[in-house]
């Protein structure tokens, strides 16, 4: 891909970004970046800003920034692609924001994904949004173990109205090993011809099995077959960099965040 198409493909990825982020969070546009705030969670990935198009490196904007956080108690955070705004890490460096996401950012389309293809003990299954709820339940647990969470966690009926808000026109997909379910990913409805794959994981005592890439594999062409021409995703580390190269996909760029320290509490938030 020549340096010109990769880097429109890069903004079209980073408007993606913005685009799901004002779909799902308030937002503030303060001309150099814009500020995506979930008023009623205090997890950094539900509050973060985003560089605005071509809007130039200033110390005096970003500090603004950092007080439309303060101000509505959350930590200032950026997300961005790095290449879309390579000037900009080293100027929230000098300001006192901290990297916390190094992930490489990787991309497939039809003519690249490999064909589906599951061990035999493997059963998959993509869920819409109207899905029951025992199911969501079953999706949002193997996520939060899958990352590390805790094991019988308590989802209420609020989080699986959210989840069904982030579904959209989207799938949530469930990967089964012998009939137990043990592995799950998830993405929102394609948003002009792109799709974001999002929360892939396997419950730890069944890494190794080709389920992470097989339930990669399905949910990618089942975004294509919605619409997507172009489905991305990012990864965690080098083996799940691994199993998506495996798939099809191809690195193109790396998604990064800054935070500023935790120097205060930061507290639930009602919205403006």
């Amino acid at each position: 891909m020549s340096t010109s198409a990769t880097a429109s493909l890069i903004d079209r990825i980073q408007q993606s970004l913005r685009d799901t982020a004002r779909a799902h969070f308030r937002a503030w546009d303060l001309g150099i970046a814009t500020v995506y705030l979930n008023p009623h969670d205090v997890a950094p990935h539900q509050n973060y800003a985003i560089p605005n198009h071509a809007a130039p490196v200033d110390s005096l904007a970003l500090g603004q920034v950092a007080d439309a956080f303060r101000s509505r108690y959350r930590r200032p955070r950026f997300e961005f692609i790095r290449e879309a705004a390579p000037q900009l890490p080293a100027a929230l460096e000098a300001l006192g924001y901290a990297p916390e996401l190094h992930a490489p950012l990787l991309v497939c389309s039809a003519a690249t994904v490999a064909p589906p293809a599951a061990p035999a003990e493997v059963t998959l299954v993509g869920h819409p949004a109207d899905a029951d709820d025992a199911t969501l339940r079953t999706v949002l647990q193997i996520n939060e173990e899958g990352f590390g969470g805790v094991a019988a966690a308590a989802f209420s009926d609020d989080d699986l109205e959210r989840c069904r808000l982030l579904l959209g026109a989207g799938r949530a997909w469930l990967g089964c090993w012998a009939g137990r379910p043990v592995a799950c990913g998830m993405f929102s409805g394609p948003r002009d011809g792109l799709c974001e794959l999002a929360g892939i994981t396997t419950l730890p005592g069944y890494r190794g099995r080709g389920i992470a890439t097989a339930l990669t594999a399905a949910m990618a062409h089942d975004a294509l077959r919605l619409g997507a021409d172009l489905v991305f995703l990012t990864a965690d580390d080098a083996a799940a960099m691994r199993i998506y190269q495996r798939v099809g996909f191809c690195h193109c760029a790396t998604l990064v965040s800054y935070g500023m320290p935790a120097d205060q509490p930061w507290a639930a938030w009602g919205g403006e």
